[in-house]
């Protein structure tokens, strides 16, 4: 949401707009709250969002990878 601001020596808000919507988000704790953030500049938002992917990559766990890797 926007809201212009008229300046002066009174306090005067014009009514408010929406700028963008985004995607709902589960919270993930107490310190995930906030899900964006402003640039330096105060020009772009910063989202973050979840990007559904087709398939996630397989993990691959190596055990014992230090032996592995010893001369024989």
């Amino acid at each position: 949401m926007a809201v212009p601001v008229k300046p002066g020596a009174t306090f005067e808000a014009g009514p408010a707009e929406v700028l963008f919507q985004t995607p709902a988000r589960q919270l993930i704790g107490v310190m995930d709250a906030f899900s964006y953030d402003v640039t330096r500049d105060g020009q772009r938002f910063l989202i973050n969002v979840k990007v559904d992917e087709p398939s996630p990559a397989p993990l691959s766990i190596i055990l014992n990878w230090a032996e592995e890797i010893k001369e024989k």
